[in-house]
């Protein structure tokens, strides 16, 4: 009898041991699909704050830009396109870049960055000489220098800005001056 006791208590004991397991387990499992789905609301949380942090420097930028005269506010669309190719930020050049001009000399977003890399210095500087607007655009001439060289002035460029907006706009630029300045250096 005590031989049936003990096996009764045993089983009992190892059932209770599974029914824990088992209780864990599922425990575990919900636990899981609790952060699956909090990894899902924490990630969309996160893209909505991104957006509505880009929401607020947009708004910021466009107040300040509010602020300035057009010719201030041309030659921040200038250096702002500057900057992106210094960076090497491509597609953010690409992106403000004209459509029709993109059709005629930059099919295609590869192309314009084998430009850049291969005709616009990687450090530069630039000095606006002037700018003129010619109705709805604003024709800028800048000296664009390679502040790593020793060469005081790389070439000059022609940027065409057109502001659709404030911080909405769209640019072209001369292709060809410094593919022509490339072109002296190599022949020298």
């Amino acid at each position: 009898m005590k031989k049936n006791i003990k096996f009764l208590l045993l089983i009992f004991i190892f059932i209770l041991i599974l029914l824990v397991f088992i209780i864990m387990l599922f425990s575990l499992k919900n636990n899981n699909d609790k952060y699956k789905t909090g990894d899902a609301v924490t990630v969309k949380t996160t893209v909505e704050m991104e957006k509505k942090a880009n929401s607020d420097i947009n708004d910021s930028i466009k107040q300040t830009l509010s602020g300035l005269s057009e010719q201030k506010r041309i030659e921040y669309y200038a250096s702002q396109f500057i900057k992106a190719l210094e960076a090497r930020n491509i597609s953010k050049a690409y992106r403000v870049l004209n459509d029709d001009f993109k059709n005629n000399y930059f099919n295609t977003q590869k192309s314009f960055e084998e430009y850049i890399k291969k005709y616009f210095p990687k450090e530069t500087s630039i000095d606006y000489e002037n700018i003129e607007r010619l109705g709805e655009i604003y024709v800028l001439v800048v000296d664009v220098k390679d502040i790593l060289s020793s060469d005081p002035n790389n070439f000059q460029c022609y940027i065409v800005v057109k502001e659709n907006d404030l911080n909405d706009y769209e640019l072209s630029f001369s292709v060809d001056s410094a593919m022509e300045k490339y072109s002296e250096e190599t022949e020298d």
